[in-house]
């Protein structure tokens, strides 16, 4: 472990992460949901992206961190989480916040593509999931009011 952190820092931070994807993605599961749309984006356009599999990769581990700490018996977040851990946490919720995430970005390159296929007259059929995200990330900005007063109602 690089450097202690505070006992339920990352846990927290994973929480607000969790609940930004859930509002955003209109899902139960939050990082889990939000996993399994990057699974479904063609390598196309996620190469396009800077740090696509980085951000996939990070997003899994603090899932499985998550998840350790939460069943099994034993496991705290000292022990399997750093302070880099919680800092990209914070990161990646504001990059959501700025549009700046990859789904944000992949959506991006769909609306443009959308458009231009429109401007030509060659309709493309997208999946219902890009739908929903491609009306829905113009709400980045929200997302935090929306977090901030769900978790505020948890701590009355």
């Amino acid at each position: 472990m690089i450097e202690d952190i505070e006992m339920g820092t990352f846990l927290e931070e994973y929480k607000i992460l969790d609940e930004s994807c859930k509002v955003l993605l209109e899902s139960d599961v939050g990082v889990t949901e939000y996993i399994n749309i990057m699974k479904e984006v063609p390598e196309k356009y996620s190469v396009q992206i800077n740090g696509w599999t980085d951000d996939f990769k990070k997003l899994k581990r603090s899932r499985a961190i998550r998840n350790k700490i939460v069943h099994e018996v034993g496991k705290c977040e000292e022990n399997l989480s750093t302070l880099l851990d919680v800092d990209w946490l914070k990161n990646f919720y504001c990059r959501i916040k700025e549009e700046q995430d990859p789904l944000s970005l992949y959506f991006k390159i769909i609306r443009k593509e959308q458009e231009e296929s429109e401007n030509t007259g060659d309709k493309k059929k997208l999946p219902l999931w890009s739908k929903i995200l491609t009306g829905g990330l113009a709400l980045g900005s929200a997302i935090a009011a929306i977090v901030a007063a769900v978790l505020s109602k948890k701590d009355k």
